[in-house]
């Protein structure tokens, strides 16, 4: 990547960012830091409602940070995942971290 001698975005050290791009492009969403669980719930809220999943469907799940995030919190994330999707009837079929 060309250099600019300026930084591709600032983020404050009690903030986060939802949907960054690999090369530092905006994500969907910035805000203060959250626990794994909380932002779980945000981005699967947005998955949920897009899919509108009925009881008794099956899903495969796909947990990725492309390298960022460390493996036991995709594996906490994959957790909450599965809670969530016990919670409303949806067997999850099969899971990759």
């Amino acid at each position: 990547l060309p250099q600019t001698r300026r930084p591709n975005f600032e983020i404050g050290p009690d903030e986060m960012e939802i949907g960054m791009g690999i090369h530092g492009e905006p994500g969907i969403a910035r805000g203060k830091l959250k626990t794994a669980d909380e932002i779980t719930d945000e981005m699967l809220d947005k998955i949920l409602d897009e899919m509108a999943p009925a009881r008794g469907d099956k899903v495969a799940v796909l947990v990725n940070s492309l390298g960022s995030t460390p493996l036991m919190e995709l594996y906490i994330v994959n957790r909450r995942v599965k809670q969530r999707l016990d919670d409303i009837g949806v067997a999850v079929h099969a899971t990759w971290v």
